[in-house]
């Protein structure tokens, strides 16, 4: 089966969308202060939460096969939340970003499945 880029990419939108509006306000009024580890905690909740929301909407719009296009959603937004973090002077090891892409991946194809099943009443 190929892959529904268009599910795919709406399934990115919304969890980065997602994660903007959670985490946003606890950085402007510093409840998440990065510098502490409750903080950082808190903006890796928000992280995890929108990896499964990415999956379980691309799962939702693709009508099928939750499980793939909810994993490449997940999997697709940590890359590119990878690369604003890069870009704006973080610096991950290569495992780090490696166990985080898995951790994505199953994530997103946690919240496709779960869409998924939902839908058909399990």
């Amino acid at each position: 089966m190929r892959p529904n880029w268009g599910a795919v990419l709406i399934g990115i939108l919304a969890g980065l969308g997602g994660a903007v509006i959670a985490a946003a306000p606890l950085l402007l009024t510093g409840i998440a202060d990065t510098r502490t580890f409750s903080g950082q905690a808190v903006l890796v909740l928000i992280g995890f939460a929108s990896q499964v929301a990415a999956g379980a909407m691309a799962g939702r719009i693709a009508g099928g096969n939750g499980a793939l296009h909810g994993g490449l959603a997940g999997l697709a937004l940590f890359a590119v939340i990878s690369i604003v973090s890069i870009a704006t002077g973080g610096d991950p090891s290569i495992s780090t970003l490696a166990f985080g892409a898995a951790v994505a991946a199953i994530l997103g194809t946690a919240g496709g499945v779960l869409v998924e099943a939902y839908h058909r009443g399990d």
